[in-house]
């Protein structure tokens, strides 16, 4: 175990109602709830930063400063401060925090967010996890103008759609630089988006060309064939049908932004990255090609486990012969011990596809002998990977 707690539970609304100030609803968050936080020094040259394999996704223009090149070190944190306070963003009601805009996505069960905190320093956030279970359409909310009401206690105590939308834009915006997003669509949720949404995927959306290569053949053959789908949809729908999972961040940066002779404006970069444990042959080809014809995907993150590859540990002479007694002894027993409820909805599944349900079968029987004849096997068996063993520490996609 590291010395990242990693057993923090989906948030709640109830989660949110302790960390308000009830007493003066009109006072903002004081400077010792929201500890100032670290900025890179200043960098003027893109190049010289380190991405650490991240890609720029966007760059939004916030302020134009009076600042030219070399600016002063650690300027940025001020500019910070004294444009936006202690919020991230600019806003006409300081009330209306970066955990507001959360609460909202919390409160209308828009995502499930899971906040994984430094064991040591239970204030900070090390990394989150966002699962996207719906996103509400003007249509749905009926009349964009009406107030809604949180289910706990807050401040302010009501939000309406537009407040909805710009939560899209502003509950992502933890710490710059040393915090990450772990995004994915939830398997149920709704393939209909509004249209604003299209343009939120713009900033914190992934990016296919960062695909590797058996993601690629998939999403080149689904940019090829579904052509009923508006082309600026086609990479939001390919992720979302999918599950195609991504890393976000983003920072601050100084940088010539209008043309000369303009000074430095200060801006947000927006940047994500290939989520390298992904499961490629969810979204590859193969999968891609299956769903077009049928509508059912052949491979799911429930189900793809069981076409993987696992690696056995060479068995010693001992148990050579203590697997060969065991079998020998067992020889008269059926092999198959009766399938669980999982496996056999996995096959009536597959019962339109002969062939596959033939190789899922065979992986079941497979794994179940290998189960009762040799141990070493099974402690090499294709379970899903344990959170602790994902990249960057980040939590698997639970749906």
């Amino acid at each position: 175990m590291s010395d990242k707690d990693k057993g923090k539970a989906i948030q709640r609304a109830e989660d949110y109602q302790l960390q308000v100030p009830t007493q003066n609803q009109f006072t903002p968050l004081q400077q010792t709830q929201f500890p100032p936080l670290p900025y890179k020094t200043a960098v003027t040259n893109p190049a010289a930063s380190s991405y650490n394999d991240y890609t720029i996704r966007f760059t939004e223009h916030l302020i134009l400063t009076s600042c030219k090149p070399p600016p002063p070190t650690n300027i940025i944190s001020s500019i910070v401060q004294k444009s936006f306070g202690n919020h991230q963003f600019a806003t006409d009601d300081l009330r209306k925090s970066q955990k507001f805009y959360e609460l909202i996505l919390v409160d209308t069960q828009s995502v499930s967010i899971t906040h994984t905190y430094d064991k040591h320093h239970s204030s900070q956030i090390l990394y989150s996890k966002c699962i996207f279970r719906k996103i509400i359409t003007a249509q749905e909310w009926k009349n964009p103008f009406e107030e809604r009401k949180f289910s706990i206690t807050f401040t302010p105590q009501t939000f309406n759609y537009n407040d909805y939308k710009t939560a899209w834009y502003r509950a992502f915006l933890l710490m710059p630089n040393i915090h990450s997003w772990f995004f994915n669509f939830h398997e149920q949720c709704p393939n209909t988006f509004p249209v604003w949404f299209y343009h939120w995927w713009t900033m914190f959306g992934g990016l296919t060309m960062l695909f590797p290569v058996e993601a690629q053949d998939g999403w080149l053959y689904w940019n090829q064939t579904a052509t009923n789908i508006e082309l600026y949809m086609r990479d939001v729908q390919f992720f979302k049908q999918f599950n195609v999972a991504w890393i976000f961040g983003w920072e601050y940066r100084l940088q010539h932004f209008l043309p000369h002779p303009y000074p430095l404006s200060l801006v947000r970069i927006y940047k994500v990255k290939w989520w390298s444990e992904f499961k490629t042959r969810l979204c590859g080809k193969e999968n891609v090609a299956y769903f077009c014809k049928t509508g059912k995907r052949k491979f799911t993150l429930h189900n793809v486990h069981l076409f993987e590859q696992t690696k056995v540990a060479p068995a010693t002479p001992a148990q050579k012969e203590t697997k060969k007694e065991h079998s020998s002894s067992s020889a008269t027993k059926p092999k198959n011990k009766g399938l669980s409820q999982k496996e056999r909805d996995l096959l009536e599944y597959l019962k339109d596809d002969p062939g596959m349900k033939q190789i899922v079968l065979q992986k079941i029987l497979d794994k179940q002998t290998n189960s009762d004849e040799d141990t070493v096997s099974s402690a090499a068996s294709s379970s899903p990977p344990k959170p602790e063993d994902f990249q960057e520490s980040q939590d698997p996609y639970d749906l």
